[in-house]
Parts: structure tokens; C-alpha cells; sequence
């Protein structure tokens, strides 16, 4: 696992998204659930070495349980809780947030039980099959950090932290380019320029420099804009987004 087999695998995935976008045919899409579904499949390939297809029930599944997680976190409810926890039997966010967390450690569970059955140190798959190896090298030291529980709430951590900001930055890039067409241009022909018909690898970073100021830029936009639920139509008028209708996600 390093930096190298990470950038095979969003290269990767970035081939199936894509390809997902194109059998749309131009028709208007709601890309909330297509970057998610990206993002998140190089979250499982580095964890369990392998991907789902966008339709897969499990993978729908596991997406449905981390966007409803990340949604509940914010609500009034589930801060209310965690201030006060002898509140809990008033409040229902909490509940729904706690069957969720147990699904997704279920999930993590089969996948770790799996890895274990077929596990072979000198063929590390997976973050999985690294975290287990190290797990036995250390059985004998009571205070290892390599166990089940630690490994359950890296897996959450992965997926609530990874997931939500990098699509959301995703989708408000696109939104943006939408919005200033001529930046679109300049930063397609560059890449034209310079990939061609190459997928992007990071050795391309320096010979793309107009193309990172812009991605800079957007990163910079949405960092001063904090966490909050900010309406469309300001930045989309033309687009004829009613106002207060359509809402996307800062992070």
C-alpha cells in the first residue's frame, strides 16, 4: 500500500465514473449519489482491495448508511445528546445513528472475517490484510492499538471523513466550471495539452500549473465558506435554480 497503488485505484475508478456520466447520454443527472458512490469505492478498494459496481445492493446499502450518518451528526437532536446523554430517551437521531454505526461495523466484521480466512503476508491485498498482520505480531502486547474495536472505528473514520468532503468538493468544482465557462476552456485545453488521451497521474501536477491554480482556488472558495448549507441560485442565477430549492454541501 503507498501513494502509487492509491493513485492506480482512483485512476481506476475515475475510468467507471466516466463511463457512468457518458451512458447518460446528456440528460440532467443528480451527481450527488455518483460521487459519493466514487469516492467511496477507493475507500473499499484500499480497505478491502477490490470495488463494487454503482448498483450493487451492499455498496447502495453502505452509501445509504453513511450519508444518513453524516446528515443525523449535524442535527439539533443528536448535538442535544451528546451534551446531555440522559436526554436520550426524548431524542431519536441518536437511535438511528447508533443502528447505523453497528450495521456498518457488521459490514466491517464479514469483511474482516473474510480477509482473515484467506490471509497471506506476503500477499497484502488490502489495508485489511496489513492491519491483521501487524494485529498478530502484536497479540502478546495487551496495550496494542492493532485491534477489532480500533479497527471498526478506522473504518468509520475513513468513510465519515473521506467521503462527504472529497465529493462534495468534487461537486462544487463542476458547479464552478459550470458557472465560468472560459476557466472550463482554458483548464480543458491545458489538459488536452498535456494528457491528451492519458489519464492524469500526479507527475502531470507541475506541467498543469493553470489547471492547479483553478483547483487551488476552488478548495480556497469553499474553505472561506465553512460548513454550512449555502442556496445555489446565487452562483447559478443564469442556470435558473430557484432560490432556497437546490442546497449542496460545504466542507
Amino acid at each position: 500500500m503507498g501513494k502509487r497503488v492509491i493513485e492506480d485505484q482512483i485512476v481506476e475508478e475515475c475510468g467507471h465514473l466516466i463511463k457512468n456520466i457518458d451512458s447518460q447520454k446528456g440528460k440532467p443527472i443528480d451527481l450527488t449519489m455518483i460521487m459519493n458512490a466514487a469516492v467511496a469505492n477507493v475507500i473499499v478498494s484500499i480497505l478491502l482491495g477490490e470495488r463494487f459496481g454503482y448498483e450493487d445492493p451492499r455498496f447502495t446499502r453502505l452509501l445509504h448508511l453513511i450519508n444518513e450518518t453524516i446528515k443525523l451528526a449535524g442535527t439539533p437532536s443528536v448535538m442535544i445528546y451528546n451534551l446531555f446523554p440522559t436526554l436520550g430517551f426524548l431524542l431519536k437521531g441518536h437511535k438511528t445513528l447508533l443502528q447505523n454505526r453497528d450495521e456498518l461495523y457488521a459490514f466491517t466484521e464479514v469483511a474482516f472475517t473474510k480477509h482473515l480466512e484467506t490471509l497471506d503476508r506476503n500477499d497484502q491485498r488490502s489495508l485489511i490484510d496489513a492491519f491483521l498482520i501487524r494485529q498478530q505480531e502484536e497479540k502478546s502486547d495487551t496495550k496494542s492499538y492493532f485491534n477489532t474495536d480500533n479497527f471498526k472505528s478506522l473504518i468509520s473514520n475513513l468513510f465519515s471523513a473521506g467521503m462527504d468532503t472529497t465529493s462534495s468538493t468534487l461537486r462544487w468544482g463542476i458547479l464552478l466550471m459550470t458557472k465560468y465557462p472560459k476557466i472550463q476552456q482554458k483548464v480543458q485545453e491545458e489538459i488536452e495539452k498535456v494528457l491528451g488521451s492519458n489519464p492524469p497521474r500526479i507527475e502531470h501536477r507541475s506541467k498543469m500549473p493553470y489547471t492547479d491554480a483553478v483547483v487551488h482556488e476552488i478548495q480556497r472558495l469553499l474553505h472561506s465558506k465553512g460548513n454550512l448549507h449555502h442556496p445555489l441560485a446565487g452562483l447559478c442565477a443564469e442556470r435558473q435554480i430557484p432560490v432556497g430549492e437546490a442546497r449542496c454541501f460545504l466542507s
